[in-house]
């Protein structure tokens, strides 16, 4: 597994723990002079501003950001979900979603196309409580959200 950042920097991870239905993964490498973001764990109230970074349409794009608010919540088969209007595509897949604080508040999943698969406003994210949850992880107290 290769973990590439912004810039094109690249560094070699394992997979720790999975969960195929949800399609998310968490990745270990070695240490590097990288801190992680922050977490909030309870779900930010509707009408919220949130912000995505990724690279939408691939990687002549990487590091684009995107903003939005949390449209609703939505309990899909997979498990619970944030609706938010901010632009993703297929790039933009499994990066995070941040508050106000940036704080990563949920992972993208899901863009919901129209009846002619064209892009819409209405994309599902999975929250990163969920997250932690589905890959069995218990979340450190002491890092703790920006406020």
């Amino acid at each position: 597994m290769k973990i590439k950042f912004f810039g094109g920097r690249e560094i070699a991870g394992r997979v720790v723990s999975s969960h195929a239905r949800r399609d998310i993964a968490l990745l270990q490498t070695e240490s590097q002079p990288v801190s992680g973001l922050p977490l909030r764990l309870e779900p930010p109230p509707e009408t919220s501003p949130v912000y995505v970074i990724g690279s939408p349409l691939g990687q002549e794009h990487e590091g684009s950001i995107s903003a939005g608010i949390v449209s609703g919540f939505r309990e899909i088969d997979l498990g619970p979900m944030i609706q938010s209007d901010v632009g993703v595509t297929f790039g933009n897949s499994g990066g995070p979603m941040f508050d106000d604080k940036g704080n990563v508040i949920a992972l993208v999943d899901i863009g919901i196309p129209d009846d002619n698969r064209n892009p819409t406003q209405v994309n599902l994210f999975i929250p990163i409580a969920d997250a932690l949850k589905v890959l069995q992880i218990a979340f450190a107290p002491t890092a703790a959200a920006a406020k």
